[in-house]
This record gives C-alpha cells, sequence and structure tokens, in this order.
C-alpha cells in the first residue's frame, strides 16, 4: 500500500519537480523518521566501524536504484511503470539468489542453519 502510494505521489509530483528533487523528500522523511528509532536504541549513523564501508556501498546502490525507479515512474505511464517494476522483480531476486548461492553455501552460518532445519522436518 505504502509503495503503491509513493507511486502515485512521484507520478503525479514529477510534472512540477525532479526525480532528484524528489528523491531527496523522501530521503529527508525517512530520515525524520528513522531519527526517532536511532535515538530510541542507541543505534549510531554510521553504524558499526567494522562495517561503515559496506554501509556506504549499500546506500550508493540504494541512492542509484532509487534514482533509476523515480526517473522510470516520471517517465512512464503510472500503470505501465508499476506493473513493469513490480512484475520482474522476482525475476532479479532469484538471478540474485543464484548468484549469491555459492557464497551463502560456503558460510558456516547457512550450514548450521540447514542442519536445524533438517533436524525439525525429522
Amino acid at each position: 500500500m505504502v509503495f503503491s502510494l509513493v507511486a502515485l505521489l512521484v507520478s503525479l509530483l514529477s510534472s512540477l519537480f525532479s526525480p532528484i528533487q524528489l528523491i531527496f523528500l523522501r530521503c529527508l522523511i525517512v530520515l525524520l523518521v528513522d531519527a526517532g528509532s536511532w535515538r530510541l536504541f542507541g543505534v549510531s549513523l554510521l553504524g558499526p566501524a567494522d562495517r561503515r564501508a559496506w554501509l556506504l556501498l549499500r546506500s550508493f546502490v540504494g541512492v542509484v536504484s532509487f534514482a533509476l525507479y523515480f526517473v522510470s515512474l516520471s517517465l512512464l505511464d503510472l500503470a505501465d511503470a508499476t506493473t513493469t517494476l513490480c512484475f520482474t522483480s522476482p525475476l532479479f531476486a532469484g538471478r540474485q539468489a543464484l548468484v549469491y548461492r555459492a557464497t551463502l553455501t560456503s558460510t558456516v552460518l547457512f550450514k548450521q542453519f540447514s542442519i536445524w532445519i533438517c533436524r525439525q522436518e525429522t
């Protein structure tokens, strides 16, 4: 429901604002909402020191993906954009699962979790 509302607002506001301005507005709203939970749970804005490079990479990929999503919503009709983007996301998720499957199966945590699942089924 929330994603449909965001897609509708982006489609309507794209005639008044550029996609970059819409991304800034969305990120500002999320920052204000999340700041309360960060203070409540005592979480640092920059995250753990050993994971900051990964968080920076994740932030960069998130900004690029939102930029492409918002540009596509502003250039395409709302129905076409929503249908195309929503129905192709499982294909990309499946592809990524195949790519990362070899990495996940080699980790100890995955093996321990798999053993726990097998024990629960018997």
